[in-house]
């Protein structure tokens, strides 16, 4: 997985997580909607799974592809 994708998949994640968890400033917050599991879905998109057995899917997080690198030595 490329980098930029890595980092854009964990924003979403943590996004999802303030959404589906809420904020709580100490002691013990009400008990909210957690992610289950993820689902990578080979096509760029990811698939959370939630406790209460909804789904969240992402948009393609794929980005546009990098320069053609050097030619090795073929040695």
């Amino acid at each position: 997985m490329k980098p930029a994708k890595v980092v854009m998949f964990l924003t979403v994640v943590i996004l999802l997580m303030g959404l589906v968890l809420g904020t709580s400033c100490g002691g013990q917050g009400p008990t909210g909607v957690g992610i289950q599991s993820l689902v990578d879905n080979h096509d760029g998109t990811f698939t959370l799974e939630l406790t209460d057995g909804t789904s969240i899917t992402t948009d393609n997080l794929t980005g546009p592809g990098g320069a053609q690198g050097l030619v090795g030595l073929g040695i």
